[in-house]
């Protein structure tokens, strides 16, 4: 049984509470640069303003943007990785930060036979994701029976050795707490540990941004080191998203690395 309070929910990579957050922050600096009669105060308060005004109204953008009532570009990233994902169906697939489960659901859909491990940490990062809507999205898309829900830890995956026939996941690996700054590739290193030779994997995250992964070939010659065969897809290019996008505080360097073990 559906309940009438039910609805899919695949959630916004933009919160909510950055939209109202930008918003109060712009008004409250904006007050405060008119009532302080220190000269220099006003001075600061008014560049705060400015700044919490350009965050707020790139993260209305972006919200926007993401959103099916928009431009549906999240939907098309999903769809982006999808395609550079040449698993055939057979066997076991995990998927690595699932959030609200899109990702999941198509793969399930696609492969009437295929069993879905669909993990995440689900309450410890500021995206407004929870496995309860991740299992309603999944019922009302009648491929419940096909997913296994998992709370786990990315850092420190709860399988054998060469267990998966299938990995995939979509900008997770970079909000992996275990691991320092650009060394997040390390993350990358544990899914391919748990997948078997010859197992099919794709991951799509900020592989580009050096902030994060440090530089991008020593990266990926680590990686080689790992699997038979390793491929790059710049997204941005890929899918020729809006420049606006990348930045340090949105998508920059996405990209989608994936091949064979």
């Amino acid at each position: 049984m559906t309940s009438k309070n039910e609805k899919i929910n695949y959630g916004n990579w933009m919160p909510k509470r950055f939209l109202l957050i930008g918003g109060i922050l712009s008004f409250a600096f904006l007050a405060l640069s008119v009532f302080v009669g220190i000269l220099w105060l006003r001075i600061i308060f008014i560049c705060l303003t400015c700044f919490c005004f350009f965050f707020f109204v790139l993260a209305c953008c972006a919200y926007r943007a993401f959103s099916p009532r928009g431009k549906n570009l999240q939907n098309q990233i999903y769809d982006a990785l999808l395609d550079n994902f040449s698993w055939n169906g057979n066997g076991n697939c995990l998927e690595i930060g699932c959030g609200n489960a899109p990702i999941s659901i198509k793969i399930a859909k696609k492969f009437p036979q295929s069993k879905v491990i669909a993990s995440d940490y689900w309450g410890e990062t500021y995206f407004e994701y929870d496995q309860e809507q991740a299992q309603i999205n999944a019922k009302l898309e009648n491929v419940l029976d096909q997913l296994e829900f998992k709370n786990i830890n990315a850092a420190h995956l709860p399988f054998q050795e060469g267990e998966l026939d299938a990995i995939i996941s979509n900008l997770t690996f970079h909000e992996v707490k275990g691991f320092k700054m650009k060394e997040k590739y390390k993350g990358l290193i544990e899914a391919l540990r748990v997948l078997k030779k010859g197992g099919i994997f794709a991951f799509q995250d900020l592989f580009g941004s050096k902030s994060i992964y440090g530089d991008f070939e020593k990266m990926r010659a680590i990686l080689e080191e790992h699997v038979a065969e390793l491929h790059w897809v710049d997204t941005f290019a890929f899918l020729k998203l809006p420049k606006w996008l990348d930045n340090v505080i949105m998508l920059k360097g996405l990209g989608i690395l994936y091949g064979t073990k």
